[in-house]
Formats: C-alpha cells, structure tokens, sequence
C-alpha cells in the first residue's frame, strides 16, 4: 500500500475510435514496467471485457459485479468483490456485466450520481499505480462518472471529419462537466488512431494539431496485428508474432505504446504539479 493509483479515463462520444484498444495495450505497457494496473470496462457493451478473453463473466448471474457496487440500491457489493486477476497479461480487471445495460436508468434516479464512481473506487486506489476506465460510446450519467472519477482523460480520434466533430461534441460535454460540479479536468492528450498512409489523414492530422491543444506529437498507425491480437485476446505486448514481419510490426507497435505511456506518465505529473 502506498499512494493512491493515477486515474485515467480513456473516452471519446463517438463509437469506432480505439479506446477499447488504448484501454488495454496502455495497461499492458505499465504492467510491462512493473507497475500495478486495475482496468475497469464501463462499457455496457462490454467489449474490453470480451477482448479480454472474459465474456463469461460477463454473463454471469448471481456474483457482485460492476453494475452492484455502481447502481444497484438493493444488492451493493464493494468494487474489490468484482476484481479479477488476468493470468495473462498481469493486471487486474473489473469486467462489465449484461446489467451494466441498467446503470445509467438507476443512476439518473440518485443523489450525487455523478461521484459514486469515485466513491466506490476510493478504498482500492492504493492497491494500484494506475486505474484504467474504459467507458461507454456515448453521452451517458456512466460516462459523466468516469470524467468525474478520473478528472484526467486520454482522447482517442480517428483523422476523419466525423471523428474531429465528435471530439467537439466531447469537449462541449468536459466543459459542462467542470461548470456543474465546479472542478477541474485535464486532458492528458488527444491520440490520433488507427491513422492510414493517406493523404486524407494527413491532412486531418494537420487540421487537428492547429485546431486543438494536447494532440499527441505521434500516432497510433493501423496495423492488422492490432487486430490479430485482439482476436487472439490479446494485448500488443502478450501476443506471439509468427515470422519476422510480425516481429517487426509488433516492435513497432510497442514503441508506440511505450510512448503512449511515456506521454501519459508525463502529462500526468504536469497536471499534479498545476493542482499542487
């Protein structure tokens, strides 16, 4: 036990961006340094949790779960009871449930709704060095509680038009968030995504970095490893390349996230010192 854990939450209103896929591979570069991760899917759809090889607990009936300790006001649990270790890739997960679908209908119907997030990962936070929160593709009292928990996000986008208007959307929704609740919350960076050798993305790349602050100064390339590890239910660092292409693309992958993690690390510790 020692300090409290650095709370990040990876989000972006708009479906299709890559979160899900930060939300793992940057766990997984932490837990490649020796540092202790909890990762929570907040996503009702539970699609980290699926890609994490655990669907079965998503289907779970009976057993304390997200939804439990979040929402429930009949059947609360403490959110250690739905921790789970992963024996692969060495971090720890509070896997979504299928009642997670009710969250958001329970939470709109309680006091101080936008904290019980925080509230209920308060006496876990100093078994970790970094929280992870995968949230939900959309607008939602689940999501507000993940801004609200974290207060420092990390934006995926995709170089598109459509990407660019719902990162707009989400910026108009931080904004409402620190009016309402009268705090501060800091955006770590804005991760350009599954970015393609095309001219299109370069020059969507070009209008994000002079239109908005915190861009990453690197971007996370589309790789069909990628994709080829998460079927395999695993992250970039866990996954078994076969041949020296793979090999390649799988370092390269790495080192990007490596300095995903660097920048997150770094950021982190800028916007302590502001707060200090």
């Amino acid at each position: 036990m020692g300090e409290k854990a650095k709370v990040v939450a990876v989000i972006n209103q708009k479906g299709g961006v890559g979160k899900t896929t930060i939300a793992h591979n940057l766990s997984a570069a932490f837990v490649a340094r020796g540092q202790r991760v909890l990762v929570i899917d907040l996503d009702s759809q539970g699609h980290l949790t699926r890609g994490l090889g655990l669907w079965h607990l998503f289907e779970r009936e009976g057993a304390p779960s997200l939804y439990h300790s979040l929402a429930d006001r009949k059947k609360q649990y403490p959110l250690a009871d739905a921790i789970q270790e992963h024996p692969i890739e060495k971090f720890s997960v509070v896997p979504s449930n299928y009642e997670m679908a009710l969250a958001d209908r329970e939470l709109n119907q309680q006091r101080d709704r936008e904290h019980k997030l925080r509230h209920i990962m308060e006496p876990v936070l100093g078994n970790y060095d970094w929280v992870i929160l995968d949230t939900p593709p959309y607008l939602t009292p689940t999501s507000d509680n993940a801004i609200n928990a974290s207060r420092r996000l990390l934006i995926p986008v995709e170089a598109d038009g459509k990407s660019l208007g719902g990162l707009e959307l989400q910026l108009n929704q931080i904004e409402g968030i620190e009016i309402e609740l009268s705090i501060y919350i800091a955006i770590l960076a804005i991760v350009p995504n599954r970015v393609e050798d095309t001219r299109e993305s370069a020059d969507m790349l070009t209008l994000l970095r002079s239109n908005f602050p915190y861009v990453a100064p690197f971007d996370l390339r589309k790789r069909t490893l990628l994709a080829q590890a998460w079927t395999a239910r695993r992250s970039i660092y866990t996954f078994e390349p076969r041949g020296s292409s793979q090999e390649r693309t799988r370092t390269e992958l790495v080192a990007a996230y490596d300095a995903l993690a660097d920048l997150v690390t770094s950021r982190y510790a800028e916007e302590d010192a502001r707060d200090r």
